[in-house]
């Protein structure tokens, strides 16, 4: 069963507290056994690139998988309420099983302010994004999406783009709202639309999250950090499995 395998390592590792309590209670685990290590991005593709957005427009964009948690629903009417803004576009990238149903939402609505890319090639997406004004986050209010920070949120603030997605403790518990990151109450589009419009009218505050959000990935989410933090946890392991050996083996001196 998932709770034997569980069981047998000596470390279990968890995105964070709220993840590991779940498991804990779902499958009866001890709570010493977990260490927490923080999702991140790959900074080795992601980061800053030298391809402002364009000042004509004011690009919006949404990467990842289409799938109902993320909340691409709310994203949609959002466009349809910031319809009347010509000038603010919406650039989609990615696939999946909404994906279809997505797009044909944006369809009947006849939206001409969302544009569909679909898969792209790596280096077409990174563009994409540095192009941003602002990197949308996740806007579903599942268990999954309230337990996890999103790599699509790490990535936007690994490119020292402006990321702005729903709010959760679980987000708040790494990101400071307002100045690395911007929160909206989850499945609102009015709500979405509104901070769109807010961060299109103060590029100071939009730049400042964008600025401080990266500081913050690359002190606690980059490949560096997240390789120093797991060092630490594992040596702890190694440590502690020693310290039984070394009482046995001091007795026998």
């Amino acid at each position: 069963s998932v709770a034997d395998r569980l069981r047998l390592p000596d470390l279990l590792i968890a995105e964070n507290c709220d993840y590991g309590h779940y498991l804990q209670k779902k499958y009866g685990l001890p709570n010493n056994r977990f260490r927490y290590l923080t999702h991140g991005a790959d900074d080795r593709v992601f980061f800053p690139r030298d391809r402002p957005p364009p000042r004509d427009v004011f690009r919006v964009s949404y990467h990842g998988t289409y799938v109902a948690s993320h909340g691409l629903d709310t994203i949609v009417d959002a466009a349809k309420l910031l319809s009347v803004h010509p000038d603010i576009r919406f650039e989609f990238y990615g696939t999946g099983p909404e994906q279809e149903r997505i797009e044909k939402l944006a369809h009947d609505y006849g939206l001409l302010n969302i544009r569909f890319h679909g898969h792209v090639p790596r280096e077409e997406l990174l563009d994409g994004l540095s192009q941003a004004h602002v990197c949308l986050g996740v806007f579903g209010a599942t268990r999954q999406d309230l337990f996890t920070i999103q790599n699509k949120l790490w990535e936007g603030l690994a490119m020292r783009r402006p990321v702005l997605s729903g709010d959760a403790p679980t987000v708040r518990a790494a990101l400071r709202p307002g100045e690395e990151i911007y929160l909206v109450e989850r499945g609102k589009p009015e709500a979405l639309a509104n901070a769109i419009l807010d961060l299109k009218y103060n590029p100071e505050h939009r730049e400042r999250i964008a600025r401080q959000g990266h500081q913050r990935f690359v002190a606690g989410s980059s490949v560096a950090a997240i390789g120093t933090q797991a060092a630490t946890i594992l040596k702890e392991l190694i440590a502690n499995s020693e310290r039984p050996k070394r009482s046995v083996e001091s007795e026998h001196s």
